[in-house]
């Protein structure tokens, strides 16, 4: 690695006049060389067959490593990431994009300004360090080709770069658009039994008025509606209804955050939840916004959102598209009898919402490790509601963490309470019984990418 790293350090004063082209033709053989040289030599081309690359040696969900053993999943170790890898991301790709799903394309340094809108890398204070982040990631790995970056690279990485990958191609074809928007529009009238439901429960609460139930009752039933919609992913069935589904929820602390939030002795001002898909999931977190700010448990809700369309159904706000104009849109175009829509605006107004659309939500950047940056974007905050698998990854770092490994512990970082509804579509899971598990997984094969198992966490400070 030091002789590579010396060359591309130097590559001017080595091969002088030559010229980029030419050195390039010469270095390319000597970089996948020098990467591979370990590498196992029957690795096949995933255009044409399946990852099949199981360490013998990989720990399986319940293995005894430690949290400071435990690694970043990849390709080689996550059969998830494999699923993704050969399933999920080709069939994203052939709904977007034209030519070969991967061959033998050579990873390249990626134009990151070219994919983000002209506001964002002019104006965000956080641009360049977000930008020298995800090149400074993607170093050890330029030269060599997708398939070789895909099974080695951390997969939480990968994802990212693949959904960059289709928005600079789209953009080389100066469609500067988001590629998924026709289908988050399908996917709220594929939803439209549950949209309604929704509708009808907010609405029978809001004519019955605020003692029609127990306050914490109804807070409940929107957290859950909250967590119902986090089921429907269209990055895990492209082409297929976004289906809502009730899951079994395997740890549920709701509780502990409704006594949290209920008996505090100083109001809380501000939440800051972190968004997931948009569709009937965005409509479900925002009617729980509503219903926080109008049962008075918070003065002010901030939603986090992303910049650039990924992932096909996370929510954007940007050049891009606007993912809240598209659900507010829809809800008036029903012509059902919902205060939504206008409640949701006079909320905008009066600054009680506001939408905060960021880069670092797009990055692969976890928490943690980036906590400055991370409290820096999300500013003077009362308590976080994390939504969603990829922020719970981001949350707790996407590593091969025991099952039974403390939530509390893992985010023991963070200076504010936060509460997380996940629904499982991933193998980094903490914080549940390891014999539980065991047998989920014994029961159920596909337990990680099925929707049918989800979590309620809350941390209290």
């Amino acid at each position: 690695m030091a002789i590579l790293d010396f060359i591309q350090n130097n590559y001017h004063w080595i091969f002088g006049g030559i010229g980029v082209p030419v050195l390039v033709f010469l270095s390319r053989p000597l970089v996948r060389f020098l990467r591979n040289r370990n590498t196992s030599k029957d690795i096949q081309n995933i255009d044409t067959q399946n990852i099949d690359i199981r360490d013998k040696d990989t720990p399986n969900d319940n293995s005894s490593s430690t949290i400071k053993a435990a690694e970043y999943f990849t390709a080689r170790n996550d059969e998830f990431a494999r699923f993704t890898i050969n399933t999920r991301f080709r069939e994203v790709y052939s709904h977007n994009c034209l030519g070969k799903y991967l061959g033998e394309t050579i990873v390249e340094k990626l134009d990151f300004c070219a994919i983000t809108p002209n506001n964002v890398w002019r104006d965000d204070e956080n641009y360049r360090e977000l930008e020298s982040l995800f090149t400074a990631a993607m170093k050890d790995y330029i030269g060599i080709t997708l398939t070789e970056f895909y099974q080695d690279a951390p997969f939480i990485l990968v994802e990212h770069y693949f959904y960059y990958k289709i928005l600079l191609d789209r953009k080389k074809k100066k469609k500067f658009d988001d590629p998924y928007k026709d289908t988050k529009i399908r996917s709220l009238s594929t939803t439209q039994e549950e949209v309604l439901k929704l509708l009808n429960e907010y609405q029978t609460i809001t004519k019955n008025g605020k003692n029609a139930l127990n306050k914490d009752q109804i807070l409940k039933q929107f957290v859950q509606f909250s967590l119902f919609g986090n089921t429907t992913d269209l990055s895990q069935n492209a082409s297929q209804r976004a289906a809502l589904i009730e899951p079994v929820i395997l740890k549920d602390q709701f509780d502990l955050f409704v006594d949290y939030i209920s008996n505090i002795r100083v109001k809380i001002k501000k939440i800051d939840i972190l968004i997931d898909n948009t569709g009937i999931e965005l409509l479900a977190d925002l009617v729980l916004s509503l219903v926080l700010l109008e049962l008075e448990y918070v003065e002010k809700v901030h939603f986090h959102v992303n910049i650039l369309p990924v992932f096909v159904s996370d929510t954007i706000q940007s050049e891009y598209g606007d993912d809240f104009k598209i659900l507010i849109d829809y809800l008036e175009k029903l012509e059902l009898d919902t205060e939504i829509p206008s409640k949701y605006k006079s909320f905008l107004d009066d600054k009680k919402i506001e939408i905060k659309p960021n880069l670092f939500w797009n990055m692969h950047l976890d928490f943690k490790e980036h906590n400055l940056l991370f409290n820096r974007i999300i500013g003077q905050s009362d308590l976080i509601i994390v939504k969603g698998d990829l922020n719970f990854r981001r949350l707790i770092q996407d590593k091969t963490w025991k099952n039974d490994e403390s939530f509390g512990e893992l985010v023991s970082y963070l200076k504010v309470p936060c509460l997380v509804l996940r629904t499982i579509k991933s193998s980094t899971i903490v914080g549940l019984d390891a014999a539980m598990m065991k047998q989920i997984n014994e029961s159920d094969s596909i337990n990680k990418t099925n929707g049918k198992y989800a979590t309620i966490f809350f941390n209290q400070v």
